[in-house]
């Protein structure tokens, strides 16, 4: 459903769920889910285009989504130039980047709107204008450099390693579907991925996990308990705990369904101490299926806040709760953010000796290499290990001689045996 109304920051905001925003070749539209989608949808150079170009959810705005816009138009009037032979250079990198997104989305291609998040609002403002086939180590280089120094969207750090090696291998997976498509000449981009944050650092031991938990449970906020309970004993991230609803709750079965997440939706098991604290919940706050597990708080009139209708954020009461629990930067050495939450259950899953991939199962990484980043393998947990093989391979030898002893002795045992009468 359209609403009518100026495309803006304050009219996006009024949008419910289904109901969506045309304007300046944009649409946005609130989703389901609560999330807002941007799409560009208009006529350039007598072409219509319609395409999503990024979600809320990723830190996209209406600013970006007019960049983008602006960007696009910008490109399709250069396209009209015609330059002398002498100066074509091949396709730039926000030529490619536009034919590889969109055989992504029509070959079904993972990740495509995270892939088009990298290019619209990092890869293409930075390395955009460069021919395609230009782009080594050294311009890589250089745009990891400036990353590095801008702030997170919305937050107050700045980018890290992990993120510009995910926009890295964005950068690459195009640079090498150009060759295969023969859009570009044979390119090697040899920039390296940079090591990554150990995501043991900032994980909480057991008794600081108690004491957080205490501080949760003693805290005024209603919710706060609850939602460092969810976070710890499943590892699901942030938006995921807050996003859950009742009905997604499968008490049964031990599981959670959570159907937004980087590596899309899964399954996230749950142990029996957060099932008895979710069921209380549910009861003590008279919560329905249709629910949110995290309401948002109500109007005098009584009407949701948030129009969602679930709570958006546990930004207020995350630094009360820390001191509470004497968990502050400067008693602990690092700072304890709400990520760190997710590093501590994925941590206890390593230690209990799991299988790496079921790990991975229970976490949601997309791939196996993120996990390892939780491994820490010791040289007592080596000699150990090889211990262990010796006393397989020693019983494998030990059995080996018998097995021959008894072949040879069986012939003997034939030749003396008596010889049977028959009836």
């Amino acid at each position: 459903m359209k609403r009518n109304a100026a495309l803006s920051v304050k009219a996006i905001k009024a949008l419910a769920p289904g109901q969506s925003i045309t304007g300046e070749g944009l649409t946005v539209e609130r989703l389901k889910s609560g999330d807002v989608k941007f799409k560009v949808a208009t006529q350039i150079n007598r072409q219509r285009v319609s395409r999503a170009i990024g979600f809320e959810s990723e830190g996209f705005t209406l600013e970006d989504a007019r960049s983008v816009l602006a960007s696009l138009r910008s490109r399709a009037r250069e396209a009209t130039l015609q330059l002398p032979t002498a100066r074509k250079t091949g396709l730039t990198l926000a030529e490619l980047s536009e034919i590889y997104l969109q055989r992504l989305e029509v070959g079904d291609g993972k990740g495509v709107e995270m892939k088009r998040s990298h290019f619209a609002l990092h890869l293409l403002p930075h390395l955009g204008a460069l021919p395609a086939a230009s782009i080594d180590e050294h311009a890589f280089g250089a745009y990891r450099k400036k990353r590095l120094s801008e702030k997170v969207l919305r937050r107050e750090r700045l980018t890290t390693d992990a993120t510009v090696n995910r926009e890295l291998s964005t950068l690459r997976h195009a640079l090498n579907k150009g060759v295969k498509w023969k859009l570009i000449p044979p390119h090697a981009l040899d920039a390296k991925p940079t090591k990554e944050a150990d995501g043991t650092r900032d994980a909480l031991n057991a008794i600081q996990t108690a004491k957080l938990l205490e501080a949760a449970r003693l805290d005024p906020d209603p919710d706060i308990h609850t939602f460092v309970m969810v976070a710890v004993n499943t590892s699901a991230r942030l938006s995921e705990v807050l996003r859950i609803r009742v009905a997604d709750i499968d008490f049964d079965r031990l599981r959670i369904a959570i159907h937004q997440a980087k590596a899309g939706a899964r399954e996230q098991p749950m142990p029996p101490i957060l099932v008895e604290h979710l069921e209380e919940r549910i009861k003590r706050r008279g919560l329905k299926r249709t629910d949110w597990l995290f309401p948002s708080k109500l109007k005098r009139d009584g009407t949701p806040k948030a129009k969602e209708g679930r709570r958006m954020s546990i930004t207020s009461v995350w630094p009360r709760v820390i001191k509470a629990a004497g968990l502050t930067e400067d008693e602990i050495g690092h700072k304890l953010v709400r990520h760190s939450l997710r590093h501590t259950a994925v941590t206890a899953f390593v230690k209990t000796g799991a299988d790496l991939q079921v790990v991975q199962k229970m976490s949601g990484h997309k791939t196996l290499s993120m996990v390892m980043r939780y491994t820490h393998t010791k040289d007592s947990e080596i000699d150990l290990a090889m211990e262990k093989m010796q006393a397989l391979m020693s019983a494998a030898s030990a059995k080996k001689p018998q097995a021959e002893e008894a072949a040879a002795a069986a012939p003997a045992a034939a030749a003396t045996a008596p010889e049977s009468t028959a009836g």
